[in-house]
């Protein structure tokens, strides 16, 4: 709505006002509305003159309204405070606008929309307090008065909303009640009506405690049949006089004076004074009656029962979060639940609420969540100029912005180069924990700890390169996930492709897995043992920023394995692993050795000892230079190398450790489970690989309480 059309509409309200002296409340002549361009203009209250009045008020009226800040005095404490309630020392104060406003003296009526069964009685609102208007003036309608706002939705002509939603009404009362109804003037019944909505919740209360009387029925005057009567008390309604005394009116007159159209908060407070409470105690107050308390002990043990498995990411990024298996849905759990405990009460809800409680997701961390980003973003709301917030958090952020930018910038560089016989490019990704077997059609699958299967997958970067993404897989039968794991995958790979002198190898910046004291000493290992290695050189993504081509690698296999079905065992993973995709290799991880993590003392009379400088997270790209015992490293992209002699002097960088002869193993009573029931579901071409699962009692269980080595 424009501001040309709010304006008419507001000056067509005002002087339908006008129009005539029969609709006018009261008998009250409005002024002419006039609007101005350049002054503002002064609204004031025409209450605050003596007016006429045209429903035969006595001559004996009360007319100095004064004595009400004496009367009604209810002075309280803000234990019970009234949560619609907004204070405004100047509310009663007018107030100037400079916007081609219609002015007005006058109150603004306005007839209630009347239903076959209500009264007519019209809805006195005074314009006491019209907000300084910066934009368009809308005009809302309630079921009583019209009131102007601007364009924030809060304001309004009252900062009280009380006063908004129980306007003074027109009283019915034609004085035939045989009450002193008639001794109030308007002036007097709206300075009451404002005095009363300016008191808060216990005043008001005290208001009507005092000058409502019950008293009970002593004689009814129709018989009734029923032992208890409809009414059992009666009401004597009162008004503060002149001179400090109780003016009996009707209750008609007394609801409409203070804005009331029902007496039900009257039989509320009656009931409580019945009850010896005067103010509700909100602290003791327990609605919905007496509820069960749910047996969260039997909720925890039947979630755990379905073996919540924790990531393969560093802990660092979810240290106590577990992950229930991708096929499983909160509604299949919950109605579980309810089968198996039918006399439990648990909704739906409290059963989310729990698994919530218990750190428990059914979504795999990517591992990739940017944390300084985001923490950047929600430090921005709270400053509405970016130019005041804290020098520091802005450097920090825009030092991260740099080394992402870098990072992507060199992927893109590294994409365009084509991959050839003495040097390729790959990306470098472990894949989320996959368990074996998958068989969704059976319920009782996802109550069993399973194998954990892992899978390394190098995929070229340059998309349009004839080379094959190359999948390392093995499981926790024959290996685990630690440092040591991850460098025999990448000794796999480096021997795969033996015609290759230069690796160049980006990955993300999983310390545990890519970046750590562990795998710098293997690869320095590698590169001076293995003769046709020239160099290694590892980049690394920022956090965050670390979408892949290894990535696409991993979307196409967990869709075949969902298009799949059941997937048995290990070699039914591989057959999935090597069909999800166009030139696609799979390798088995056949040997497995402990690599000696090696990290030199620092030297203390040498101040120009890098190490003592030297931080990991820091890192960004570091090379392995066949011949040499040192790293080469940069922190930003855009830096010379830097040379670290990390290596104590007495460790040799001339030959591999020795693999071991024996597999990892499971645990006995995994495998025990897994073939009573699991494997007789199975074909019995599927078996023999459960059947041969080596066991060690000594092996801990990688789904229900992980293992990964926090190597830095």
């Amino acid at each position: 709505m424009n501001t040309d059309r709010s304006r008419r509409m507001v000056a067509a309200a005002l002087s339908s006002t006008s129009a005539t002296n029969n609709n006018t409340p009261f008998g009250i002549q409005p002024k002419p509305c006039t609007s101005t361009s350049a002054s503002s203009t002064h609204v004031t209250n025409h209450y605050a003159q003596s007016q006429p009045s045209g429903s035969g008020m006595h001559a004996e009226s009360i007319t100095d309204t004064s004595y009400l800040d004496e009367f009604i005095d209810f002075s309280d404490d803000d234990s019970v405070a009234d949560p619609l309630y907004l204070p405004d020392p100047n509310f009663n104060e007018s107030t100037d606008f400079s916007e081609n406003i219609a002015s007005c003296d006058d109150t603004i009526s306005h007839t209630s929309m009347i239903t076959p069964h209500q009264k007519t009685q019209e809805c006195i609102l005074p314009v006491t307090d019209i907000i300084k208007n910066t934009g368009p003036i809308f005009i809302a309608q309630y079921p009583g008065p019209i009131f102007i706002s601007n364009n924030a939705p809060n304001d309004s002509i009252f900062k009280n909303k009380h006063m908004i939603k129980h306007p003074m009404l027109r009283s019915l009362c034609d004085g035939k009640c045989k009450r002193q109804c008639l001794k109030f003037s308007e002036q007097d019944r709206l300075a009451i009506w404002e005095q009363y909505w300016n008191l808060k919740f216990q005043a008001r209360r005290s208001f009507l405690n005092k000058f409502i009387q019950l008293a009970e029925i002593k004689r009814l005057k129709i018989a009734t049949t029923s032992a208890v009567p409809s009414r059992n008390e009666i009401r004597y309604y009162h008004l503060p006089g002149k001179d400090k005394d109780l003016v009996p009116v009707c209750k008609r007159f007394f609801l409409d004076t203070l804005g009331l159209r029902t007496d039900g908060s009257i039989t509320e407070l009656s009931k409580a004074l019945k009850k010896g409470q005067l103010y509700a105690s909100l602290a003791g107050e327990k609605r919905g009656g007496k509820r069960k308390e749910i047996n969260k002990n039997l909720l925890q043990e039947h979630i755990l029962s379905y073996k919540p498995a924790v990531s393969h990411y560093r802990r660092h990024n979810s240290p106590f979060t577990k992950y229930l298996p991708r096929e499983l849905t909160i509604r299949e759990m919950y109605s579980d639940f309810k089968r198996k405990y039918p006399e439990a009460k648990c909704s739906n809800e409290t059963y989310r609420k729990e698994i919530k409680k218990m750190k428990i997701s059914f979504n795999m961390p990517r591992g990739d969540k940017c944390d300084e980003c985001f923490f950047y973003l929600e430090e921005k709301k709270k400053y509405t100029d970016e130019s005041v917030m804290p020098d520091d958090l802005k450097q920090r952020f825009a030092l991260h912005k740099t080394k992402s930018d870098q990072a992507l910038e060199n992927y893109k560089i590294d994409a365009t180069q084509k991959n050839s016989k003495h040097v390729k490019y790959f990306s470098m990704d472990l894949q989320k924990v996959i368990l074996l077997p998958i068989m969704p059609q059976i319920k009782e699958a996802v109550f069993i700890s399973r194998l954990i299967t892992f899978n390394l997958t190098f995929a070229p970067i340059n998309k349009q390169s004839p080379d094959s993404a190359t999948c390392i897989v093995w499981h926790e039968g024959h290996a685990g996930r630690k440092t040591s794991n991850i460098v025999d995958a990448i000794l796999t790979f480096i021997k795969n492709e033996r015609d290759c002198q230069h690796f160049h190898i980006w990955a993300d910046n999983c310390t545990a897995q890519n970046k750590n004291w562990t795998l710098f000493t293997a690869l320095t290992t590698i590169v001076n043992t293995e003769s046709a290695i020239e160099t290694v050189t590892l980049s690394y993504l920022t956090k965050g920023h670390t979408h892949m081509t290894a990535d696409s690698v991993h979307g196409n296999i967990e869709r075949k394995i969902k298009r799949q079905g059941d997937v048995l065992d290990f070699e039914d993973f591989k057959d999935v692993v090597n069909s999800s995709r166009q030139n696609i290799k799979v390798i088995d991880l056949s040997y497995c050795r402990n690599w000696p993590k090696k990290k030199r003392a620092l030297r203390k009379n040498d101040d120009e000892d890098l190490m003592k400088t030297f931080l990991l997270k820091q890192v960004v790209q570091v090379k392995f230079v066949a011949g040499s015992r040192n790293i080469l490293y940069k922190t930003r992209f855009d830096e010379p190398f830097l040379e670290l002699d990390f290596l104590p002097k007495n460790y040799k960088v001339i030959g591999l450790p020795e693999e071991k002869s024996v597999p990892r193993g499971i645990p006995s009573r995994k495998k025990d489970v897994i073939i009573a029931k699991l494997v007789p579901l199975m074909p019995e071409t599927r078996r023999t690989f459960w059947y041969q699962m080596p066991v060690n009692d000594e092996s801990i269980d990688l789904q229900t309480e992980g293992e990964m080595a926090e190597e830095i």
